[in-house]
């Protein structure tokens, strides 16, 4: 017997049935290169470069490489020393990545502390701010502001365990939204 998938307009008020959901919809290129080097207690270079990599989702322009040969690696020490605190330095962080661009601070942020630290990007962000439509100040929030005041208190007040599998469901989500299969379900459940 063949099975068919269809896709069910369903709401949910659970934060955990929704990340169990859209998490299984993520699908990412090179996960290996993930997966091989997130929890390292070390980072190398190349380590580095490939968590950049994967995170870019295909392979870093020279100016991309240029930027992290320049702004990341030189602190490779600074690195591995905060990913051994088990609350790294948030400030002490901040001073000296200010350079980075505001996703790739993040994202190394997150690798730096993935237990702690979430991913952000526009599809996260586009989950975020659906979830909260009639927050203004979410919603006018500067990148900064909206990362470290609004999103992590919202995972520490839904009380979100698996960062990881949160990052996999916005991320999922966030694309999903941003397609015209979304825009289609939206405009036949009207």
């Amino acid at each position: 017997m063949k099975n068919y998938p269809i896709l069910e307009s369903k709401n949910t008020s659970s934060i955990e049935e929704f990340i169990s959901f859209w998490s299984k919809q993520y699908h990412f290129t090179n996960m290996d290169f993930y997966t091989q080097n997130i929890n390292k207690d070390q980072f190398t270079t190349d380590d580095i470069l490939e968590l950049y990599t994967w995170k870019n989702g295909m392979r870093l322009s020279t100016q991309k490489v240029n930027s992290i040969q320049a702004k990341v690696i030189p602190k490779l020490d600074i690195i591995n020393k905060l990913k051994q605190d088990s609350t790294p330095n948030l400030d002490f962080f901040l001073e000296e990545f200010k350079s980075l661009s505001f996703v790739w601070k993040i994202f190394l942020l997150h690798i730096i502390s993935p237990e702690t630290y979430p991913m952000y990007d526009q599809h996260i962000h586009r989950t975020f701010c659906f979830l909260h439509p009639d927050n203004p100040r979410i919603l006018n929030a500067k990148q900064h502001e909206l990362y470290f005041d609004y999103y992590l208190d919202f995972i520490k007040n839904e009380e979100i365990k698996d960062i990881r599998e949160m990052d996999k469901a916005f991320f999922a989500f966030g694309q999903f939204i941003n397609t015209k299969q979304y825009i289609s379900l939206v405009q036949q459940n009207s």
